[in-house]
């Protein structure tokens, strides 16, 4: 510790880079990333849009930025996610309209 700058030591339970990191007595360590993910909110898509419409920039816009939230959470603290939330990412940009 004295030769790398750190800001505090903590034991126990703390937060560190989005997560909880909480330690039991039984020295299990459990990660808790609920904030963040509580914050990911859905698309919105206007309900009188057919799955053929072309995708408007906006919404490609929204499903990246969910599709990132998700790969944050499903890479920390939700590995069962992962192959699902790669597939989101694996979609061929669709022709988009501005």
């Amino acid at each position: 510790m004295e030769k790398f700058s750190v800001g505090k030591t903590e034991e126990g339970s703390f937060r560190y880079c989005g997560r909880w990191f909480t330690q039991h007595d039984d020295f299990t360590v459990e990660t808790d990333a609920e904030e963040n993910t509580r914050g990911i909110k859905p698309i919105s898509i206007d309900k009188s849009r057919k799955g053929t419409d072309v995708v408007m920039e906006k919404e490609l816009t929204s499903l990246r930025s969910v599709t990132g939230s998700l790969a944050w959470v499903a890479r920390y603290c939700r590995a069962d996610l992962a192959y699902k939330v790669n597939e989101l990412q694996t979609i061929q940009r669709p022709r988009c309209q501005t």
